[in-house]
């Protein structure tokens, strides 16, 4: 039996889900931030396209990743729900992201997770945290983050 190196083995792997078949569309919300879809009903990995998040999005002809990254959520194996970092909107599309992720998640099917995440440079956060005491989560960014969405709700005019 000949073993296949593990290098050989993700290159496959990462051009088969560039291949995996996505939609992309918009939504936009009432106070004037924008999310972008990233989807297939009737693919299983969909959500998997964060792990090639930059590429798709480029292939999809989204919008271009701010050097900030983007706000996203994979609440299911058909969703892949992101705002990039670019506008003063970001209260408004976390508050959206957060409402959506948790609401397709316990929709199913296919649960992934309702947290909602910071993605920049290929990195993913979870910037959302249960109290379990509570059972309730909450978004709490950290600070460089914090720090990137003050500036950008400051723009607001």
């Amino acid at each position: 039996m000949a073993l296949v190196e593990w290098d050989t083995l993700a290159a496959a792997a990462r051009t088969n889900l560039l291949r995996e078949p996505v939609n992309y569309d918009t939504l936009d919300l009432p106070g004037g931030a924008v999310l972008h879809i990233l989807g297939h009903p009737e693919s299983v990995f969909a959500a998997s396209k964060v792990l090639v998040f930059a590429e798709t999005v480029r292939a999809a002809d989204g919008p271009e990743i701010p050097d900030e990254g983007v706000l996203l959520v994979v609440p299911n194996r058909h969703n892949l729900v992101f705002y990039p970092l670019t506008d003063g909107h970001v209260a408004e599309a976390v508050n959206a992201l957060a409402q959506f992720g948790q609401g397709a998640y316990e929709d199913g099917p296919g649960r992934l997770s309702p947290r909602v995440f910071w993605w920049r440079a290929g990195t993913l956060i979870s910037i959302t945290v249960f109290d379990e005491e509570s059972r309730t989560m909450s978004i709490s960014p950290p600070d460089e983050l914090m720090t990137i969405m003050r500036r950008l709700a400051s723009t607001v005019g």
